[in-house]
């Protein structure tokens, strides 16, 4: 198996903006967010939700080979 070529770290992205949406038993926070590409430069902003509940963690297995 090849290494996949590319390394990005955490200044790789940046949170544009937040905002909470909700906020009870969970809560959820709308995120403006960017990336770096591969091609170079940076992403255009999308929005995504976030949903937080306490301690816990989720991981999405991502295999670039496969």
């Amino acid at each position: 198996m090849k290494d996949f070529p590319f390394r990005f770290a955490a200044h790789d992205a940046e949170i544009v903006d937040r905002e909470r949406v909700f906020d009870g038993f969970f809560s959820v926070s709308k995120l403006t967010l960017r990336h770096r590409l591969f091609k170079g430069g940076w992403s255009e902003c999308f929005t995504r939700e976030l949903f937080e509940r306490g301690d816990a963690v989720a991981v999405l297995p991502w295999d670039p080979i496969r």
